[in-house]
């Protein structure tokens, strides 16, 4: 801080524009979070020696409190940034649901539509506005069996989901048309409220199969396992933000669908180096989870990878050049590379091996692995995202709850803390203590030494404070200024003075000089000591007064001691 009394006799003031602007005395006191400058507050006067000492530590108290909105602001901004890039990821997420081939429609227990794809609505030979809101049963939609059979309302596979709780996969009907019959692969998954034992709706997914129908009955139970295993991916990526538990249920459907001996994600770092982070291996394959590659993988491959270019090779003894360094680990004959690309960067790679001789890899398996890493890639992000709001909602909150000089509590929680153990404590009947604490004679070290001194010196104290008070229950908080308060739930009389001996004994112990003080060389407490069991008609301020009337006592006694309040004496005489 910058006080100039009278500008008439201070050297660092230009005299000249002084008069001209009619000033004789200023204060300049500067603004820091964090530790780092953002601003200063100025104020001037026409007179001589117009601030006190009080008005000048009542600016600091204001720039103190200016700065830490300011700082809070920005959080709160940083925070609606990564909330708008969340958002902006479930659009991403939506959008790759909207522009699938297959149907998705959402329908509710009582058998309404509530949501569906442009693809469910094509499908079906309605338009979205046809069929959203209304019922199954309403839409008198015609269906027939594999077989040809017709099919009764209650075995459709959403009302079989709803009914039972169970999924049902690739069940294949006949949507009977004026112009044919459009046959679909169904598949249904069942959402579930916490604790309830039948579904409020069900995700229900189709496919348009007729032509694959009349071609080969094989190739379309593999396109509709693709698809299933799409769906599943996509609903747990819509039901959890648990990265780990996404990419292992990948790798272990991938690995079961391509009949592969080995599907793995390999997470790869800056420098080329990477690691498996997930893994689905037949029981004869070593295993290679969280083994890390130190042989990088050259840029040049790297560069090509990001700009989405997969890889698949059917005979790597044919092809010994295109091997990768984990390739020789996973005693591969046969590969697919599949980069996921997340904010265009490489994030890592979906591996599939084959160490049965070689391999041809089909076009549709293919295109199921790179749809399946954009999947992930989202799955990546959104993860990445969540993880990092959580830690700026924990921040903002110790922010909020704790004295941002000595980092205890603040006196916010201070007041909460205290009327939530007040209650607690009423209703078992139980004993409460607060000790109130003032460090002694501190204006003359904050003078003598400085602020920045008062700083540490208040920042030693509350460590020794939270030293002491060490059980859970236990609560240090910042009280106002130089003071502190201890709240002791579940501790008697005694046991709150054996407190108060023991903060006197560490502050012996941490021996911070105070050569101004008239009592000590070091830095001494006063302490007041009150203990009730909390009674109806009572509040937690009857026990704020009586500590701070034993500390009054205790500094009327010569400080460098502790007082302990009981009824009926007003304070006792007890000191140490």
């Amino acid at each position: 801080m910058l006080y100039c009394a009278d500008g008439d006799r201070d050297q660092r003031v230009n005299r000249a524009l002084a008069e001209t602007l009619g000033l004789r005395s200023l204060v300049v006191v500067p603004l820091t979070a964090q530790a780092e400058p953002v601003g200063v507050i100025k104020v001037f006067s026409a007179q001589a020696y117009a601030f006190t000492e009080s008005d000048r530590q009542t600016l600091q108290l204001m720039a103190g409190l200016l700065a830490a909105s300011l700082h809070l602001s920005r959080e709160f901004e940083a925070k609606t940034t990564l909330l708008q890039e969340l958002q902006d990821s479930e659009e991403r997420y939506r959008s790759v649901v909207a522009a699938l081939s297959e149907g998705v429609a959402v329908v509710q227990a009582d058998g309404t539509l509530l949501t569906c794809n442009a693809s469910a609505a094509k499908i079906v030979g309605r338009q979205s506005w046809q069929i959203v809101g209304r019922s199954l049963a309403d839409m008198t939609l015609a269906f027939i069996q594999d077989d040809g059979a017709c099919c009764p309302h209650d075995d459709h596979p959403a009302w079989i989901t709803l009914r039972t709780g169970q999924s049902v996969n690739n069940r294949v009907l006949g949507l009977v048309k004026p112009h044919g019959t459009t046959w679909i692969s169904c598949n249904t998954r069942p959402l579930f409220h916490p604790d309830e034992p039948l579904p409020y709706a069900v995700v229900l997914s189709f496919t348009d199969i007729t032509e694959l129908r009349r071609s080969e009955v094989a190739a379309l139970r593999r396109r509709a396992e693709q698809e299933r295993l799409l769906s599943e991916i996509a609903q747990r990526i819509r039901q959890t933000l648990d990265l780990e538990a996404i990419l292992t249920t990948a790798v272990t459907e991938v690995q079961q669908f391509l009949g592969t001996d080995r599907v793995l994600i390999y997470q790869l770092e800056a420098n080329g180096q990477g690691m498996v982070i997930a893994e689905a291996a037949t029981a004869d394959c070593p295993p290679l989870l969280g083994r890390r590659v130190h042989h990088p993988i050259a840029e040049a491959r790297r560069a090509q990878l990001q700009q989405g270019h997969l890889e698949a090779v059917a005979d790597l003894q044919a092809e010994p050049d295109r091997l990768y360094p984990l390739d020789r680990l996973a005693q591969a004959e046969a590969q697919v590379v599949v980069p996921i690309v997340q904010s265009n960067r490489l994030w890592g790679m979906l591996m599939a091996y084959h160490s049965q001789g070689p391999r041809p890899w089909e076009t549709a398996e293919l295109d199921l692995l790179k749809r399946l890493a954009i999947q992930l890639a989202i799955a990546i992000q959104q993860s990445q995202l969540y993880q990092h709001i959580q830690t700026v909602n924990r921040q903002l909150e110790h922010l909020a709850t704790h004295d941002g000089l000595t980092q205890v509590a603040n006196r916010r929680s201070f007041d909460t803390y205290l009327q939530q153990e007040w209650g607690r404590r009423l209703r078992a009947q139980a004993p409460l203590s607060l000790i109130l604490c003032d460090i002694d004679h501190f204006k003359l070290y904050n003078d003598t030494y400085g602020h920045p001194a008062g700083d540490v010196c208040l920042q030693r104290v509350a460590q020794v404070l939270e030293q002491v008070a060490k059980r859970p229950a236990d609560l240090v908080a910042r009280y106002g200024g130089e003071e502190f308060a201890l709240v002791l739930p579940d501790t008697d009389l005694a046991g709150a003075e054996a407190i108060a001996r023991t903060i006197q004994q560490a502050l012996i112990e941490l021996a911070l000089y105070h050569g101004a003080s008239p009592l000590s060389q070091r830095i001494t407490l006063s302490l007041g000591v009150a203990r009730l069991v909390p009674c109806q008609g009572q509040s937690a301020q009857m026990l704020i007064d009586q500590a701070d009337a034993a500390l009054y006592m205790a500094k009327q006694q010569g400080r460098d001691r502790y007082q302990v309040f009981q009824l009926g004496r007003g304070q006792d005489s007890l000191d140490n």
